[in-house]
């Protein structure tokens, strides 16, 4: 009868052994599922990394992204969704020093206040889809250059000149990064002021598909100019973005950390 203690002992101790063992091998099949989908995720995406140690970092992110991904997806608690895109092997830090060349730091304000026409409206919709308005180009990708100031003005004039003319035209970003120089730095960062100011100066803006015909940067050293398709013009001693119409707005920051849309803050569409 003694030894019926150490025989429950033994059990116990086989059942936890085996417990742990099962747990070992469902992590290892989860690891393993995950360095597939990371390898499949490198072949989609033509990632590759200088050795195995930098694979190693990028593999760790990717996880952990990944992971936070899918523990989003099950809450189901959030209207927007989350998805693994092409800067999934990077971490917030990364993906906004890279991208974001909002310079809120070199704005000076006007001492001069424009009134806004539609302060006193109420009657307004509780959200706006301005997709379905037609007035939202297709998805455009800014790269590794932190140029989110010129996306910003160029996204408000593109969809400004929608809502007046009904014509959605593809306006040149480059040409903002190339030859907008004055104040702003490119890759290295902007202000949409900045921007306007550049464009009402140069009588217009060009198009994606003109900017791809010539080095933006040699014309305007020549002192000459693309084709304008889009402008800004005054009106009653005031700054509007026009565009052939009178419309008073003024474009608001653009700065999305989002990786998959712009969604949400924080982990988002990784």
């Amino acid at each position: 009868m003694a030894s019926t203690p150490s025989w429950k002992l033994i059990f116990v101790a086989m059942l936890v052994l085996e417990m742990c063992a099962s747990q070992a091998i469902a992590r290892s099949l989860q690891d393993a599922s995950m360095v597939e989908k990371h390898e499949q995720w490198m072949a989609q995406y033509g990632r590759q990394y200088k050795d195995n140690a930098e694979k190693a970092l990028r593999y760790k992110i990717f996880k952990e992204n990944v992971e936070y991904i899918e523990t989003f997806t099950r809450a189901g608690t959030q209207p927007h969704k989350l998805g693994i895109n092409q800067f999934a092997d990077l971490t917030n830090k990364e993906f906004q020093a890279s991208r974001n060349g909002y310079r809120m730091s070199s704005y000076q304000k006007s001492s001069k206040v424009s009134p806004f026409r539609y302060e006193n409206v109420t009657a307004i919709p509780v959200s706006m889809d301005w997709r379905k308005k037609g007035a939202v180009t297709s998805v455009k990708d800014q790269g590794q250059c932190g140029c989110c100031w010129a996306f910003s003005a160029v996204a408000a004039m593109e969809g400004i000149n929608q809502l007046s003319t009904r014509k959605l035209i593809s306006l040149s970003e480059q040409e903002l990064v190339d030859c907008d120089t004055s104040e702003d730095m490119g890759c290295n960062g902007g202000l949409m002021d900045n921007a306007f100011e550049f464009i009402i100066n140069n009588h217009g803006l060009t198009t994606v598909r003109e900017s791809h015909k010539v080095s933006l940067s040699n014309l305007y050293a020549k002192g000459e100019h693309p084709p304008v398709a889009c402008k800004i013009v005054w009106q009653n001693e005031q700054k509007y973005l026009v565009l052939e119409r009178t419309w008073q707005r003024q474009a608001k920051r653009n700065d999305m950390n989002g990786r998959n849309g712009g969604e949400t803050n924080g982990h988002e569409g990784r």
